[in-house]
């Protein structure tokens, strides 16, 4: 009987590689740009911009390894490739999925670490430390699922009829369950955010921006849904060759989630590009339905007391402060210079209130001295109380300001 004719050679390895390397510098310029923002005018680094520096440098890792496995053959048929070549390819391979696990674990606890300093509602802080356990579980899974699948591990790169490896359903089904629950937690992340972006005391396109920034997390999710249509080919074909195409889908969902998770950080810079090219006007305090302490716009020549900033910070729910801590200045870059501003602000507010009352108030120490006079004790009405006030505060301790604007 004839043997079939030898299925013809392909090569599958440039539709990996090119999309990818695109998708990869997008990724690594929009985390250069977040760390970068994060070092001024000072380092503030939080652990989620440490964590997606982490995924961003296993990722590309892994660029890496897929580059070195189709330089030895990975997306030709097996029949075509060198002994050799084929061992080293499959190595990497195996080094892929140990790096993609990893970085997708990272990627998403991330972005809840990013999502927990948008409210101290219990309940909202509750669901996303849940989820964080959720993923580190399921990854943790898929870690044992890699190492515990085949024995000896040498034969995910050097096949052999004695290895003892689990049935292929294992692995089937249990990336069916980790895909939903990963989609599931993907859609999640996008959508939280959008109740507390409504309540934002902010201009209506500004509020629009923030919500589509936060809101790309949904590519991820289209991704690890795309993912999913491939589950049902899983172990068949050749597999230098039909394996590529699932690979290709799952660093798409690795690497939009990235982008997707450094994209709200980077809204002032996108703020004012949208600014420059009029698509978004400049806010202003009119524009806003409720006042914000926030206001990028706010007139140089508007001066508050410390104690009118006090009153405001005072009266703003968690939920807005926050969010407005993600809104952003468009004139401040991080929560970092904006306290350094408003600290200025403060503290020229009450220096020119003393300079005032300096010029308005006798001098204390003639002011103490003459007891006779009972306008000048502490307590008195109208000015002079007043100036009484500023001139004793004065003379307890050495350190005590006449008006502490903190």
């Amino acid at each position: 009987m004839e043997q079939p004719p030898p299925l013809p050679d392909t090569n599958n390895g440039p539709q990996y590689l090119i999309p990818i390397v695109i998708l990869e510098a997008i990724a690594l310029a929009l985390c250069s740009a977040r760390i970068y923002t994060k070092f001024r005018p000072s380092p503030h680094m939080r652990v989620d911009d440490y964590f997606i520096a982490i995924a961003q440098t296993l990722s590309f890792t892994g660029y890496l390894l897929a580059l070195v496995s189709v330089l030895n053959g990975w997306g030709h048929m097996t029949r075509y490739v060198d002994p050799e070549n084929l061992a080293v390819a499959l190595k990497c391979l195996f080094a892929i999925q140990l790096v993609w696990i990893l970085t997708i674990c990272i990627i998403r606890m991330s972005v809840a670490l990013s999502l927990l300093r948008l409210s101290f509602n219990p309940y909202w802080r509750r669901a996303l430390w849940a989820l964080i356990v959720i993923q580190g579980l399921f990854s943790t899974g898929w870690l044992v699922e890699l190492f515990a699948a085949c024995k000896p591990l040498s034969n995910h790169w050097a096949p052999s009829a004695d290895a003892d490896c689990w049935p292929a359903k294992y692995r089937i089904n249990l990336g069916w369950a980790t895909s939903a629950v990963f989609v599931t937690m993907d859609l999640i992340f996008a959508t939280m955010p959008l109740k507390l972006i409504l309540r934002l005391n902010r201009p209506i396109g500004e509020r629009i921006l923030i919500g589509c920034l936060m809101a790309t997390g949904l590519l991820a999710t289209a991704m690890a849904a795309w993912k999913m249509t491939t589950f049902t080919t899983n172990g068949t074909g050749d597999p230098m060759s039909a394996t590529v195409w699932p690979s290709m889908l799952a660093k798409l969902e690795e690497v939009v989630g990235i982008i997707a998770a450094c994209m709200p950080c980077l809204k002032g810079p996108a703020e004012r590009a949208l600014h420059h090219l009029g698509f978004l006007s400049a806010p202003s305090l009119e524009s806003m339905t409720k006042p914000s302490f926030v206001a990028s716009n706010v007139p140089h020549n508007i001066t508050r007391s410390p104690m009118e900033n006090h009153h405001n910070r005072r009266n703003k729910s968690p939920h807005t402060m926050d969010m407005e801590l993600i809104a952003g200045v468009s004139h401040v870059e991080s929560l970092h210079e904006r306290s350094a501003l408003e600290r200025q602000s403060s503290t020229a507010s009450a220096s020119e209130w003393n300079n005032s009352m300096a010029t308005t108030c006798p001098n204390p120490t003639t002011m103490h001295s003459d007891e006779s006079a009972p306008s000048h004790r502490e307590g008195g009405g109208g000015a002079t109380g007043i100036c009484a006030k500023n001139a004793s505060s004065t003379t307890v301790g050495s350190k005590k300001k006449a008006w502490d604007p903190v």
